[in-house]
């Protein structure tokens, strides 16, 4: 259907770069158009706004038409009621599983007062599978802040096509799970009784809003074969790729088995260097060991996350800010978006007021592997959530992500930090004419005195 058997190569694997935000839902708003029999997706946030219903009401339509869906989603911060998602898994075909769920249906606090231990571990994990033959996976959840709609705020992402062999890989993945006792069935955490009315209301409700929504980007669409038919043409092919991924188990056994088998992929392989885009980058005592002694075996090591100015989540930024003054004394270089970041200006909807912020997890070994998932470069990736990522041998698709992540530390978009008589520098351009400041951009008292203190409280792995 999606995939011929001769452009699968056999066992060989095809992958592309998504990198716009309105492409990103355009290719799975096509694909669950064009799936004939299975569509799997899990994600860690999947919001219920005009993008969430748009996909939501797809995933409907593929169901109706025979297709089985299977939508695993975990459940820290899941936007549906239970009602809604329960009469949603009434309908033939489809079938709602939430990862590791709260306890308390009212109130997630109960939860993480008497139960952290448990609850604190999250699957982080974004992909989508249709028919085993093509995913997507990448830092994007289900939102309009992902695919660029968000009037509010807006990320900056990269997901990837994966098509052939690779596909039917993380297939298995997803169903390893689907069927973990991890994985609890809506039904189960519902407390009321679907009647097939109230079925019939919410799919009512949800196709007449989804419609008024697509009614705004319906200028801008691609038929789905038509854009299928340009992703398949564009694939580049590579037999050397594996899924890095941590165990369904992870809350239990607190085994980093995606940290440990990228290290074990890559260890005395790397020879000239490492470019990193992050947008949670808390390396830690041993990140900041392994990269600086990249650095002294002769490696470029470059790294881009975000500012102060940039963050949307302040905690993680203090956790990084510790770790700045070791990596610049070892020879690292630091990147930080800018607030106004051309790509970020370009990327989004909104305005000069709204948020735009890095939300990018990718990194590019020697300009031959490529690493794109759901991975931050973290504690809480390491140590709690599980994650899932691809690393794909390949130099015409490192080139590509290597020419985005470097885009993305152009003085135009970020400020390079430099060590000047001991003292962190962030140095820019601003029309067209270097910039060198002293104090960090988008300071204030507030945030300057939350992210200190922050960084002094015992909770690194939470970060």
């Amino acid at each position: 259907m999606l995939l011929r058997h001769d452009q699968a190569r056999d066992r060989q694997s095809g992958f592309s770069l998504i990198v716009p935000g309105p492409d990103a839902l355009r290719s799975l708003r096509s694909f669950i158009a064009l799936a004939e029999k299975t569509l799997d997706l899990q994600y860690y946030i999947w919001r219920g706004d005009e993008s969430g219903r748009l996909v939501l009401s797809d995933l409907v339509d593929a169901a109706s038409g025979g297709v089985r869906v299977r939508l695993l989603l975990d459940d820290m911060d899941t936007k549906w009621e239970d009602g809604e998602l329960a009469r949603l898994n009434a309908l033939p075909n489809f079938e709602i599983r939430i990862f590791n769920p709260f306890a308390s249906r009212t109130s997630r606090l109960v939860d993480a007062l008497v139960d952290f231990r448990r609850v604190t571990h999250r699957m982080h994990n974004k992909l989508f599978i249709a028919d085993n033959t093509v995913a997507v996976i990448g830092g994007r959840n289900i939102g309009d802040r992902y695919f660029s709609k968000d009037e509010e705020a807006s990320y900056r992402d990269l997901d990837i096509h994966a098509a052939g062999h690779a596909a039917r890989a993380l297939s298995r993945h997803f169903d390893a799970f689907w069927n973990s006792p991890w994985s609890v069935s809506i039904d189960a955490l519902d407390d009321g009784h679907e009647t097939a009315a109230g079925v019939r209301e919410m799919v009512e409700r949800l196709k007449r809003t989804a419609a008024r929504y697509a009614r705004t980007i319906e200028a801008n669409e691609i038929a789905p074969a038509e854009y299928a038919a340009r992703v398949f043409s564009g694939l580049i092919w590579s037999r050397r790729t594996a899924i890095v991924a941590d165990s369904h188990d992870k809350p239990q056994t607190k085994n980093p088995k995606l940290l440990e088998e990228l290290f074990a992929r890559l260890s005395g392989r790397l020879e000239k260097g490492l470019l990193i885009e992050a947008a949670y980058f808390i390396p830690a005592e041993n990140g900041v060991r392994i990269l600086c002694g990249f650095v002294k075996a002769g490696m470029d090591v470059r790294v881009l996350t975000n500012s102060l100015s940039s963050s949307d989540v302040i905690t993680a930024y203090a956790g990084y800010r510790i770790y700045r003054r070791p990596l610049l004394e070892c020879g690292v270089q630091l990147y930080e978006m800018r607030r106004g970041a051309k790509i970020l200006l370009e990327a989004r909807r909104a305005g000069d007021s709204s948020i735009a912020n890095l939300h990018t997890k990718a990194a590019v070994f020697d300009r031959r592997y490529t690493f794109v998932g759901s991975f931050n470069l973290d504690p809480r990736s390491v140590y709690l959530n599980t994650e899932i990522a691809l690393l794909v041998d390949s130099r015409p698709l490192a080139e590509a992500a290597a020419r985005f992540i470097e885009d993305g530390m152009s003085p135009e978009n970020a400020y390079r930090l430099t060590l000047e008589d001991g003292e962190i520098v962030w140095n820019t351009t601003r029309d067209g004419a270097p910039l060198r400041l002293t104090e960090e951009p988008g300071a204030t008292l507030w945030k300057d005195f939350a992210s200190w203190m922050i960084g002094l409280l015992p909770i690194e792995r939470q970060l």
